[in-house]
């Protein structure tokens, strides 16, 4: 299967996206974390400070205690989920909400004030802030925590939201590269368009007015070649054409000296049949010179019309014989194919079997997945074996296989052949030849 540009591109796209998509998502994760530990941190460093100027010295002047009206409620209720340890020389005061429940610093001395997290009193998670501060002469480290168990679900909240964000613009993003892509991609498009029309002959050159620079050389050449190729079939028919009438001339010359009472019997006989031979000949190769071919000028037919005129024609040619053709066509048969060409093959083979038939032809047509085929038999004498391998063996021409079957179908397998189609011989029930033709189709 050929892989789509479009496609592959789209798909590209996506891909980055994608990937795009899931390292914002990191990196957000990540950031609303840090702006939610810098907003609880901002906060226990404020009541770091409170419980600082709420420390008070004991009347014995030995140990520190705290102003409880300096304290914040929330300290008193325990397992409120705020707490705080300070340690002072020789003593540790404690919230309420911790329940007696020390809270497990580290007792390593880093560099204050320290943000880490530990296992809170109920296993919950705590960010706590530790800050060092001098009292007087005395050493007071200050331990302010809060459960992280609210922020988390705020944190997944916002997570989520802003994925959803995200996920709507990912969509929007991959709807306009496909439409961008589209309209990208649109010359290509109708420069397919035109081939088409070029290649059934309704124009003779490529133009797009909105080509992208890329496509201007590819449209160029393509113009080039086309006007080429032109060139070289007119010169190829004018010199077949103009050798053809270059030869009639001498050829009027020998057959009016054919006729003339001086020339011998035996000799006039002979001269006649070669002159006829010659002639045959001259008007076959302009008939092939005129062959439009699978590049020519197609247009739609209808088979079945146009073979009921070939048979009321060749009837007429074949009138003494009181031949019955026979049709085995449905009226919705319709190809693509000069119309000519169609007329030329059709009437060579019909006429061929005319020839040969003692009362009766068959013709039947169809389409099928590999395209149309049409077949033609008729009763008469046929073919033995070796006549029909001959005549189907591919390399030599049809007109020097079997005389009996001349140069009616060589035109037809000229044809045939500038169709890319395929010519197949075999043996007709009815006791004739049976011919097969199969043209592919195209648009």
């Amino acid at each position: 299967m050929t892989p789509s540009l479009h496609k592959r591109v789209t798909l590209g796209g996506i891909g980055f996206a994608l990937l795009l998509f899931i390292a914002l998502m990191v990196l957000e994760s990540y950031f609303i974390q840090r702006v939610a530990q810098f907003y609880v941190t901002t906060r226990l460093e404020h009541d770091g400070e409170t419980l600082l100027a709420a420390l008070q010295p004991h009347p014995d002047n030995q140990s520190y205690e705290l102003d409880a009206s300096r304290i914040h409620p929330i300290y008193l209720r325990p397992f409120s989920g705020h707490y705080f340890q300070i340690t002072l020389p020789g003593n540790t005061l404690r919230s309420r909400s911790l329940w007696d429940e020390p809270l497990n610093l580290p007792q390593d001395q880093a560099l204050h004030p320290r943000v880490l997290t530990i296992p809170g009193p109920q296993g919950e998670s705590l960010l706590v802030l530790i800050q060092r501060y001098t009292v007087g002469q005395d050493a007071v480290t200050i331990a302010t925590a809060e459960s992280l168990a609210q922020l988390d679900p705020l944190i997944r909240q916002a997570q989520i939201w802003s994925a959803a964000a995200a996920s709507v613009l990912l969509i929007v993003l991959v709807i306009l590269q496909y439409r961008w892509m589209s309209a990208g991609l649109s010359p290509l498009q109708e420069l397919q368009r035109q081939l088409k029309e070029l290649q059934q002959g309704k124009r003779q050159q490529l133009v797009l007015n909105k080509a992208f620079a890329e496509l201007e050389p590819l449209i160029n050449e393509t113009n080039h070649l086309i006007t080429a190729l032109d060139d070289r079939i007119g010169r190829h028919r004018n010199a077949i054409g103009n050798l053809a009438h270059a030869l009639k001339t001498p050829v009027s010359a020998l057959q009016q000296l054919a006729q003339s009472d001086a020339c011998d019997p035996s000799f006039k006989q002979a001269l006649e049949t070669q002159l006829k031979r010659i002639r045959d000949r001259i008007d076959n190769e302009l008939k092939r010179a005129r062959i439009a071919g699978a590049q020519g000028l197609r247009e739609k037919l209808n088979v079945r019309d146009e073979i009921i005129d070939l048979s009321t024609t060749l009837k007429k040619i074949h009138h003494h014989k009181a031949i019955d053709i026979v049709l085995d066509i449905a009226p919705g048969i319709i190809i693509n194919a000069d119309r000519q060409d169609f007329l030329e093959l059709v009437g060579n083979l019909l006429d061929n079997a005319c020839k040969w038939a003692r009362q009766r032809v068959e013709i039947s047509a169809e389409m099928t997945d590999g395209g149309f085929r049409l077949t033609l038999e008729d009763d008469g004498p046929g073919c033995d074996a070796a006549a029909l391998n001959r005549i189907s063996q591919r390399g030599t021409r049809l007109d020097e296989k079997n005389p009996g079957h001349g140069l009616g179908l060589a035109i037809a397998e000229d044809i045939v052949s500038q169709y890319a189609g395929e010519l197949h011989f075999s043996s007709s029930p009815l006791g004739g030849l049976a011919v097969a033709v199969r043209l592919p189709q195209q648009g």
